[in-house]
């Protein structure tokens, strides 16, 4: 995900400096509008990364739950329960489950 807002954070940049050539004179607008292509694409690449992740984590959850409901085992993760670790497993469950139906799945 980092990768992919990196990504759009450039994009967004080339076009900002694009925008400025052109207002100056110094390029042409279909330079414009490739780097306003570019900067779509790049935002929807990021959505989908985040999409993805937050179906990854469902995914974990689904495979632990259905792993450990018939050993009687309970899972910790590293740091235990209360750890960050645990913390922004649990946060991210949370907003993937609320959120879930404006992705579509």
């Amino acid at each position: 995900m980092a990768s992919t807002q990196a990504a759009r954070r450039l994009a967004a940049e080339r076009l900002d400096a694009e925008e400025k050539k052109f207002a100056a004179g110094m390029t042409t607008n279909y330079l414009v509008t490739q780097a306003q292509r570019d900067l779509a694409e790049q935002r929807v690449n990021a959505l989908r990364a985040v999409a993805d992740y937050r179906k990854s984590v469902i995914n974990f959850q689904r495979v632990q739950e259905a792993g450990l409901s018939g050993s009687g085992l309970t899972a910790i993760l590293s740091g235990g329960s209360t750890g960050q670790a645990g913390q922004a497993l649990a946060a991210g469950a949370a907003a993937a489950s609320t959120q879930s139906s404006s992705f579509g799945f």
